[in-house]
Order: structure tokens, then sequence, then C-alpha cells
């Protein structure tokens, strides 16, 4: 869990009853060396709060999620669910002035003080990729572009781009 999560007030229940930390290298290798599954959100809280319509892979350089599987010797199993931006939004994600100031008071804080709107009833449909292997030899970096690679594809098959709220739910009124 995105550690900016840890500081919010009031989310104490919920952090207990989904098991939710902030985990190292070693700690989440540990688990999934126990047979435990992890689920791990390489953009963090930065990815939730300003991404847009278009969904880019916002992971900056993050490396954890590889080197946990690399450690524990485990597959990475790439997720996406359709439509999730269109849910909540927020407004550094959809605006072009003021959002360097959303990033920098976020990325001083690591406070997700970031205004949000919605909780739109859109439709969402999560798709569950093909795990990728971690090989002998293989870097973190190599693993995460695999990874990137992996959901970027997954978001140009499973999203209309760019999304909108309107499409978004449109979808909830189509038949699957």
């Amino acid at each position: 869990v995105d550690r900016s999560l840890m500081q919010i007030p009031g989310l104490d229940n919920l952090r207990t009853h989904f098991n939710l930390f902030p985990g190292t290298v070693d700690s989440c290798a540990e688990l999934l060396e126990s047979g435990e599954l992890l689920g791990i959100a390489p953009g963090g809280a930065y990815e939730s709060l300003f991404g847009d319509s278009s969904y880019p892979v916002l992971w900056q350089s993050r490396m954890g999620f590889a080197k946990v599987a690399l450690k524990a010797n485990k597959p990475f199993i790439p997720v996406f669910t359709e439509n999730i931006r269109e849910c909540t939004m927020t407004l550094a994600g959809r605006m072009k002035a003021g959002r360097k100031m959303w990033e920098d008071m976020y990325k001083s804080t690591k406070l997700p003080v970031v205004p949000m709107y919605g909780l739109f009833p859109v439709k969402l449909k999560t798709h569950i990729g093909t795990p990728i292997y971690p090989t002998p030899g293989m870097t973190p970096e190599e693993l995460s572009k695999l990874t990137i690679d992996a959901v970027e594809a997954m978001i140009a098959e499973h999203q209309s781009l760019p999304a909108s709220l309107t499409q978004a739910l449109v979808s909830r009124m189509e038949e699957s």
C-alpha cells in the first residue's frame, strides 16, 4: 500500500480488514514464498491522483514490485480495470492549469490532497493478464518493462481511448 494511505486518519478499520501495509521487498517476498497472493499497485497514489483519460502508466521509476517477484521467484500477474479513471476523477488528472501545483503539494506531503469527484456508476470490468515469470539473470528493470508493456497492451485492447464519463456510463447500459 502506498505509504500515504497509512497517514490518513480514520482508515484503521479498512487497513486492518484488508491487511493493508506498506511492505518492503523482503516482507512482500516472504509472503509470496509462503504461498500468499499479494496485490501491488506500482503506480500507487500518484497514478490514481494524476492519471487522465488517456490511461498512461505512471509508475515513474518504481521497481519494488519487480524486485519482490525476482526475490521470491514468483510471477507477476498484470491486472487492468476498464473505466477505473472514470469512476472517481481528480481535478489534477483532468486539468492542465494548476496540475503542477497539485503535483508539488503531493510530492512534498505524500498526502492525497487533490480535489476528487465522482463515484459515478460506470461499468467496471477487471482484466487479468498472462503471468510474467522471472527468468534467471533477469533484472528488475527488464521485469518492470515487460510488465508495463503488458499493462499498456491490456489498456489498448480493453479501454476506449480517450476515455470519457459519458462512454463509461453508456457501457453500463450495454449488454456484456
